[in-house]
This record gives C-alpha cells, sequence and structure tokens, in this order.
C-alpha cells in the first residue's frame, strides 16, 4: 500500500490540544517520526495514518490533505459512500 504526506497532521493534532509527545505514546509512534511527517519530510505508511486518525478521532482525509486510501485501513462506511466516485491509481482526491 501506498504512504502519503500528511500536510494536515499538525492543524489536526493543535485541535485536539495534544504534544507530539502525548501523541507519540498514544499511538506507539517514534517522536521523531510524528516530527517528521509534520514537517512533511516523510510520508506515512496506512497503518501510521489510521492509528493517527483514530487516535486524533478525525477522517483520514483530515490528515492528507483530501486523498483516502481506500485500501484495507479505509474506514468501511467511508469506502462505500466514496465507492461510486472517480478514481485515480487507487486513490480518491476529494474536492470541498
Amino acid at each position: 500500500m501506498p504512504s502519503l504526506f500528511l500536510p494536515g497532521l499538525a492543524s489536526c493534532r493543535h485541535a485536539a490540544a495534544i504534544r507530539q509527545l502525548e501523541l507519540a505514546r498514544l499511538t506507539g509512534l517514534r517522536p521523531e517520526s510524528l516530527s517528521r511527517f509534520e514537517r512533511l519530510r516523510r510520508p506515512a505508511g496506512t497503518g501510521s495514518i489510521q492509528r493517527l486518525a483514530d487516535t486524533l478521532k478525525v477522517p483520514i482525509r483530515a490528515l492528507t490533505g483530501g486523498v483516502v486510501d481506500l485500501g484495507e485501513h479505509a474506514d468501511g462506511d467511508e469506502a462505500a459512500r466514496l465507492a461510486d466516485k472517480p478514481r485515480v491509481a487507487d486513490r480518491e482526491v476529494i474536492s470541498e
């Protein structure tokens, strides 16, 4: 599965009033990884994205800037809702 950059991670974390170290502890991710994800220095794998979305209680697209991976880690209801929309390379770009 593809790795994705997380342009919305920092704003979602700030909105949840969680510090990087606390988010790292809650998700089991390394603080260095979170820092790199937030600075767009490194893409996150789907497992990390799912843990972050679950912990922050946000949809995946809030973290990815509109890209939703419809693979095994996507929310089932979200995947069903988006199934009839056009797809680009197994990912969907959500326009708001």
